[in-house]
């Protein structure tokens, strides 16, 4: 509003205005509210509508979209379920070779999908083919497509509802939901002829009305017909006259690879260095230090822009890196391992050779890569190494997962489960859902299959059927909790007078009993007492076999666990 300059009024005016004529049922009914819309909107307002929709009113007046032929169908949705097929096999990132494999791909399947659709439509006799009594339905059956016919018959069969009255002309006049239409006995002013170019409720009542024959090919569009139909499908075309695959050649060229920046060469070289990093502090001490000691050679080489020579050293494992670092006369074949060898014949550059050598069977898996040297002093020193026998590795044993005793053969405390027998989770009263709570209370009135009909079957409760003894009534209608209202619906005026008689006389005669011993909370020995906060019923403490009060919230006794009162 307060860029055209215009009041709330004027504005609410103009929407109105604006919604009847993207409503208009025909190009003369848009004329006739826009030439309304031109003498009463603002001329800001004016300006902006004929610069930006007054041009492109096609595709937005409801009216001039169905009489272009859309089929009934003004929405996008077969271009997004394209798309939606595109990008469940097309990657988002995929380069320009796979996306021209991968779309060749998706579209000879959906070709197969229309080959298929379409020879199952041509070849499958409808059931009703022969059965069908009226001629010219048998007619459309026979000419039409499927689709086109259950379009047809539809409005076959609404045809009898039409009621218009004739000037005398050829011309009928009828009132629809879309307006004051005229129909001919070969053309309709309905939106459903201008857009499916089919024989529409209309045109077949006027042809009835002047006693024509329903049937006539020139009411149906010829994209309709099985013949056309027949004639646009590959499936039924001659070879010559398909396209193969192998007739198209798709020619892709292969584009450098793509040079890194320096953040995407520093993240992928950070997981390398974070993984050596938990090698090295997963180590005992003597490998670490070693370890430790390799990492900083490498970074001296690779900070001299200089490259050196890696040789797999033999597998060690922590008993011989502990006699290693107490100086066994091995010692000096590692410690002159720890000195990178650059080659003067490459003019201050080494070459990489990574030496594999195979590994000693009695050794660990993992082996350490150390920067040695290679000469026969070395390898001699070495050699040494290999005939030594190491003890098979001993995995870790501990007592077995799942025990139901301890260590020294006590039996495990477990902890007492909220969930029911039947794995469900139990609840207080107050969270109950209320058809449940509803179940709970009838039955401390009524029978259970009373109060069960009551519920399912909307039975109203007697005023026979209602427990007149409030002795025999749960003592958790007393509860704070408990709205008994809730069940007030399912009782008749009688039956609910009753109840209140009884719930009264109940209140007054106020008894908690424990649901084991049956006897008074207030008339114990002093014992303490707490509640089921899922069925409402007290209990002393000793009863349940409780010294102290629990610290959860709520607590439930061993019936509720066992039989849910939601059952």
């Amino acid at each position: 509003m307060e860029k055209m300059g215009i009041t709330s009024g004027q504005r609410n005016c103009c929407l109105d205005m604006l919604q009847n004529m993207a409503y208009a049922t025909s190009e003369e009914k848009y004329i006739e509210l826009y030439t309304s819309f031109k003498s009463t909107a603002p001329t800001t307002v004016l300006t902006y509508f004929n610069e930006q929709w007054h041009q492109i009113r096609h595709q937005w007046v409801m009216g001039m979209k169905y009489s272009s032929g859309n089929f009934l169908n003004s929405t996008n949705n077969r271009l997004e379920s394209l798309n939606a097929k595109l990008k469940s096999v097309i990657a988002r990132y995929s380069t320009l070779e796979e996306f021209v494999e991968k779309f060749f791909l998706i579209l000879r399947v959906l070709r197969s999908e229309r080959d298929y659709k379409a020879s199952t439509t041509v070849q499958k006799v409808p059931v009703a083919f022969h059965s069908t009594t009226n001629k010219a339905s048998l007619s459309y059956m026979q000419y039409l497509t499927p689709y086109a016919y259950d379009f047809v018959a539809k409005q076959m069969a609404l045809k009898d509802k039409i009621k218009f009255t004739k000037d005398g002309s050829k011309l009928y006049h009828l009132s629809t939901a879309e307006g004051k239409i005229e129909v001919t006995t070969v053309s309709c002013q309905c939106m459903s002829w201008k857009s499916m170019r089919l024989p529409c409720r209309h045109i077949l009542a006027a042809r009835e009305n002047t006693q024509l024959d329903m049937f006539s090919e020139s009411l149906c569009d010829r994209r309709w017909s099985l013949p056309y139909y027949k004639s646009q499908q590959r499936v039924f075309l001659v070879d010559d006259q398909v396209t193969t695959e192998a007739d198209i050649s798709v020619v892709t060229f292969s584009s450098p690879k793509r040079i890194l920046s320096q953040s995407e060469k520093f993240r992928r070289a950070s997981k390398l260095t974070t993984k050596l990093a938990a090698l090295t502090s997963e180590t005992s001490k003597s490998n670490f230090t070693r370890r430790l000691e390799l990492l900083q050679q490498l970074v001296n080489a690779w900070e001299n822009d200089r490259k050196i020579k890696i040789d797999e050293d033999y597998t060690s494992t922590e008993e011989e890196s502990d006699e290693i670092a107490e100086g066994t006369e091995d010692a000096s074949c590692t410690s002159s391992a720890h000195e990178p060898i650059i080659d003067p014949a490459e003019k201050g550059e080494a070459m990489i050779d990574l030496a594999e050598q195979e590994p000693v069977p009695s050794a660990e898996e993992n082996s350490d890569v150390n920067v040695t040297t290679v000469n026969d002093d070395t390898q001699s020193q070495c050699s040494s190494l290999k005939d030594i026998t190491m003890p098979p590795v001993i995995r870790k044993r501990g007592r077995p997962k799942g025990n139901e005793v301890t260590v020294i053969g006590l039996p495990k405390k477990t902890k007492l489960s909220l969930t029911t027998g039947h794995g469900s989770r139990l609840k207080p009263f107050i969270k109950l859902h209320t058809s449940v709570k509803e179940m709970v209370m009838l039955k401390w009135f009524v029978e259970k299959h009373i109060a069960k009909r009551a519920i399912k079957q909307q039975v109203m409760i007697e005023e026979d059927q209602v427990e007149v003894m409030p002795e025999k009534v749960s003592d958790a209608v007393l509860d704070d909790n408990v709205d008994v209202h809730l069940i007030r619906k399912y009782f008749t005026a009688d039956a609910w007078l009753l109840l209140e008689n009884v719930l009264d006389r109940k209140k007054i005669n106020a008894v908690y009993t424990c649901g084991s011993c049956c006897h008074d909370i207030s008339e114990s020995d002093g014992s303490p007492s707490l509640i089921c906060k899922h069925c409402l019923q007290w209990y002393h403490m000793k009863c349940v076999g409780i010294s102290k009060l629990p610290k959860r919230k709520y607590w439930f006794c061993r019936g509720c666990h066992a039989s849910p009162a939601t059952e």
